[in-house]
């Protein structure tokens, strides 16, 4: 297990329950919470939950200050366990939509964002970044503004029906222009119908 040092970046974990988990679960780490369904986390506090040796760190997570539209969650998660872990699913009270994100190369071999329905995996002991021009999550169709300074709080699921709500600060980032390939968006920043690529900011 690798050795974990004390950075000023936000560490959120949460359980990844199987269908034939029982009641047992074991916690790690000076703050620590267990939760059979869900467990939430500031990034002011750092937690680890496990059940059945299966858990899965989000670690520095944020998210791009925006007036409108859309934006995108970025952190590092971290496999620790054996066996590889899947982020599926993601959802926002602040969006109306929200996916998950890959590059990929279209037709004529530019790369482009678009949604994955494979979900993220994270190999045993090891990493799945979600960074800006690469793998995030999107959020669209957002219902207020993400000011610089607050947080969003964002809802993973994965493929187990295990659940973390990670509590992201916004941050101002003048980052890449990706293309979002097959679909335009509309003004409130909802996928339209497809469409010739066209391209984003995170």
């Amino acid at each position: 297990m690798p050795k974990r040092i004390a950075l000023p970046c936000a560490v959120v974990s949460f359980a990844l329950a199987t269908a034939a988990c029982g009641s047992g679960a074991s916690t790690t780490g000076g703050s620590s919470t267990t939760a059979t369904t869900s467990t939430s986390v500031s990034p002011a506090a750092t937690a680890t939950t496990s059940v059945n040796h299966r858990s899965l760190t989000v670690k520095d997570p944020w998210v791009k200050a925006v007036k409108g539209g859309m934006t995108g969650l970025f952190a590092t998660l971290v496999n620790e366990t054996d066996q590889p872990v899947t982020v599926v699913a993601a959802e926002s009270d602040v969006a109306a939509t929200v996916q998950l994100h890959i590059t990929d190369k279209d037709t004529s071999g530019a790369m482009v964002m678009k949604e994955t329905q494979e979900g993220f995996t994270v190999p045993p002991h090891g990493t799945f970044e979600l960074r800006p021009g690469g793998n995030h999550v999107m959020l669209m169709g957002l219902r207020r503004p993400i000011l610089s300074g607050t947080e969003t709080v964002v809802t993973l699921q994965d493929a187990n029906g295990g659940h973390v709500h990670v509590h992201a600060p916004a941050r101002e980032f003048n980052g890449a222009k990706e293309t979002y390939g097959g679909m335009s968006m509309t003004p409130n920043g909802t996928p339209s119908a497809p469409a010739s690529a066209t391209s984003h900011a995170h």
